[in-house]
């Protein structure tokens, strides 16, 4: 395997990943990866994608047509930030901000920047 090639199917997989977070887990076309990607042809972008899959990375439907994608071990999972007084407010309606909202939401906030 060649640097070149080890580097596009990393390229490939991070924008997979990456197409993943931001359209709520729904995977990109062959199309999308070969623009993305700068790759010459859809039949090259496919041979990337079996490659992918033979090495474990990656695995597809069976149906070539649904392209459906997943991430083997990969963590791209949607998750909509919604804070805890978000959460709250919804169930009581719309209302001012009070002040245990904004400490729970700054509590949030905390929390969340810590993982980092």
């Amino acid at each position: 395997m060649t640097r070149d090639a080890r580097l596009r199917r990393e390229r490939i997989l991070d924008f997979i990943i990456e197409y993943k977070r931001n359209h709520d887990g729904c995977s990109p076309t062959t199309r999308q990866i070969m623009k993305h990607c700068d790759i010459s042809s859809t039949s090259v972008a496919a041979y990337h994608l079996n490659v992918l899959e033979h090495l474990g990375k990656i695995r597809r439907s069976p149906d070539r047509h649904k392209l459906n994608i997943e991430v083997i071990g990969g963590i791209w999972d949607y998750k909509p930030v919604v804070t805890p007084s978000q959460v709250i407010s919804s169930l009581k309606g719309p209302q001012k901000k009070s002040a245990m909202s904004r400490i729970i939401d700054e509590d949030f906030e905390r929390r969340k920047n810590h993982k980092k």
